[in-house]
């Protein structure tokens, strides 16, 4: 493994460079202070309040917390999909055109394991092994580490190609001990398996081929994660913000913020009854591009005679 992996920095030319080099990168001081505390505040109010309704997605006997849909809940979680950093990191990786995925927590306390690695673009591959066509964000809200199992990482996993891709899986299956054994214990793959670590306040970015996955909480405190997962705009999105978004922050929202949702006419894509008016502007970034949001029409037309 090569002796320097990324480190935080604030310097997005050096992050889009360890991005494309090493499937990750570290945006130092994506967030302030105050806006960690703000989004930690209201993630932990919501993730109580979950809780105390039965609606908490829980895993390990309630040692982790699984949070979905924070597009719903709170104005500091849609802030975030937003934020310039966000534009400037995905269109490097995935291309002028993105929409939000899924906006999703995960809340590691002791006594939860590891999780399996995967990408985030397995359902694609081994088709589009050689293409990034998601890309995913994680706003680190309490220091990362290994003690504390912050997000595992296999650096330059990205760059596995169709060929050793399909080797990986194919011998991870044949020898029954996963996809982390098979990367540990076969020389060919001569990749290492690291644990994120960086400050709170830092965002950290991973190519979809990277391969990755939740580590070990060891320690007392919970750690605390949010994550803005974007796609290419004709990728079939994690969350369906169609049926799951309310009707008063859609009624609310601006343009720009529906179409980061998928709101927006892409060539010929989300078309209702055919109404495609404005049309994508191939050379502009979403902030410049007139599309038309589209909603639901009061009057469907049905079968006629």
């Amino acid at each position: 493994m090569d002796k320097y992996l990324p480190q935080p920095t604030e310097d997005l030319i050096e992050a889009k460079k360890d991005l494309k080099d090493f499937g990750y990168c570290y945006v130092a001081n994506a967030l302030t202070k105050d806006e960690v505390v703000s989004v930690k505040t209201r993630l932990t109010e919501q993730a109580n309040g979950e809780r105390k309704h039965g609606v908490a997605v829980l895993e390990y006997e309630g040692s982790n917390q699984r949070m979905f849909a924070l597009v719903n809940k709170g104005q500091v979680f849609r802030d975030l999909m937003m934020k310039l950093v966000v534009e400037e990191m995905a269109r490097s990786c995935i291309g002028e055109n993105f929409i939000l995925s899924s906006l999703t927590a995960n809340i590691a306390g002791k006594g939860g394991e590891k999780m399996p690695l995967h990408t985030d673009q397995m359902y694609l591959a081994p088709d589009l092994i050689d293409t990034p066509m998601v890309v995913n964000m994680a706003w680190l809200l309490d220091d990362f580490s290994e003690e504390n199992g912050g997000t595992q990482l296999v650096p330059k996993s990205h760059l596995l190609g169709r060929k050793k891709f399909l080797g990986l899986l194919g011998e991870a299956k044949e020898s029954g001990s996963g996809i982390r054994r098979t990367f540990i214990d076969n020389p060919e793959f001569k990749h290492e398996i690291i644990s994120a670590t960086a400050p709170a306040g830092t965002l950290l970015i991973f190519d979809g081929r990277t391969f990755h996955g939740t580590g070990k909480n060891l320690t007392e405190n919970k750690r605390h994660a949010i994550f803005t997962y974007f796609c290419r705009t004709y990728i079939r999105q994690q969350e369906n913000h169609f049926l799951s978004l309310p009707e008063e922050i859609r009624a609310t929202s601006s343009d720009e913020f529906l179409d980061r949702l998928g709101f927006g006419t892409f060539r010929g894509l989300g078309a209702v009854e055919g109404n495609m008016e404005h049309g994508t502007k191939d050379k502009e970034s979403v902030r410049g591009i007139e599309r038309k949001i589209q909603s639901r029409p009061e009057n469907i037309i049905g079968e006629l005679s």
